[in-house]
This record gives C-alpha cells, sequence and structure tokens, in this order.
C-alpha cells in the first residue's frame, strides 16, 4: 500500500495515481473533494488476458451491431468456428465461455434469446450468484459454436449514485453522521463517516 498527502483536497495525486496503476484506462476517479475530507482509500485492479484459442484477424469484418434501443453501430465483428466451445442455452440466454491463456479464467458471453429492453430486463432478474455458481456450470457442455463477437470498449460508473446503493444493501451506518465512533481503528475523530464513493470500470474485448 502507498500513502500519499492530499493539499488542500485536491484529487490530481490520486487520479494520477490510478491513471498508473490501471496504465492509462482510467484516467479520473474524482473531479473534486470535500473540503472536510479525512483520507481517501482506493485500490484498482488490472486484467489483461489473451484468448486461448485467438480469434483470426483475418475473419475479422465490418458490421453492424444492433442495440437493445435498437440503434445500429458500425463495429468490427469477430469470427470463430470452434468445435469444442463450452455453450448452454440456459435461463433465457445463449451462454458461450471463451477461455484466456493461461490464466484459468475466462469470460463468459451471454446473449439473450429474445430480442428487446425488455426481455434484456427479464432475462436479467435471473443473473443470481446461484446463476453463476450452479445453473450456468451445470449447463455448460463443450458443442459446435459459430461465434460473431464486436470489438468493444466501453467504460461505466461515472455519475452512478454508489451511496445509494449501498445503502440498499444494508450499508447505511456508514454514511450517518449521527452514528459515533464507527471507525475509531482508522482515526481518533468519533465522527468521521462515509462521505462519498466513486467506482469506475473500463473493459476492452477484441
Amino acid at each position: 500500500a502507498k500513502v500519499l498527502r492530499l493539499d488542500d483536497s485536491d484529487p490530481t495525486p490520486i487520479n494520477e495515481w490510478a491513471q498508473k496503476h490501471t496504465e492509462g484506462r482510467i484516467q479520473k476517479l474524482f473531479e473534486k473533494l470535500n473540503p472536510t475530507v479525512v483520507m481517501v482509500l482506493a485500490n484498482t485492479v488490472f486484467f489483461q488476458g489473451s484468448w486461448l484459442q485467438r480469434f483470426d484477424p483475418n475473419e475479422t469484418q465490418r458490421s453492424v451491431f444492433k442495440s437493445f434501443a435498437g440503434d445500429e453501430l458500425p463495429c468490427d465483428l469477430m469470427y470463430k468456428d470452434e468445435k469444442k466451445m463450452l455453450y448452454a442455452e440456459v435461463a433465457g440466454f445463449q451462454a458461450a465461455q471463451l477461455a484466456y491463456d493461461g490464466e484459468g479464467m475466462c469470460a463468459t458471453i451471454l446473449l439473450p434469446l429474445e430480442q428487446g429492453v425488455e426481455a434484456m430486463a427479464r432475462a436479467a432478474g435471473s443473473l443470481t450468484p446461484e446463476f453463476w455458481m450452479v445453473t450456468l456450470p451445470e449447463a455448460l457442455t463443450r458443442s459446435h459454436v459459430k461465434l460473431h463477437l464486436p470489438r468493444f470498449n466501453i467504460a461505466f460508473g461515472e455519475g452512478q449514485p454508489w451511496e445509494g446503493y449501498l445503502k440498499g444493501l444494508g450499508l447505511a451506518t456508514m454514511f450517518d453522521l449521527a452514528t459515533r465512533d464507527k471507525f475509531l481503528r482508522m482515526s481518533d475523530d468519533p465522527e468521521v463517516s462515509v462521505g462519498q464513493v466513486a467506482h469506475r470500470v473500463t473493459i476492452a474485448v477484441e
């Protein structure tokens, strides 16, 4: 762990730290910090993997990806014809798993069996911990799959009400200024509370 001093609640050192530890994928965690801030706890998770069975770049073609909103977006569409890919049709989805080389990890690609935003919302309701740990693993079998997958790069998190999400999960006390002595192992100030939560995610698939 590394400790950085904040001067005048300037988030620049934190943002530069995030840039360094994500190889520039995340440029900024904070626009500004509350002047009363006592400390900021930050961490990053960075994963860069190569496909075990790589897509042939000669098979990639310019195509159109249709979003759930009905928009048609130009994209580079990768193609893979694999005879022993892990595949299932389960809980309203087509699911395929692509292994990473030497990592013991894989990417799970889900495609709803029905089109449309409402159908996606219904299917997403089945994505419970039981789905990932029991239902999906039991359903996957080695199959001959012809997979078309767009290259994409997306970012998520900025502007999301993370404090509200955490309160909804039962973690309201840490935000409550009226509840004292919550973080005495971290600070001598009995009124210290969590005032802001920032979460940023970027993913690039190619």
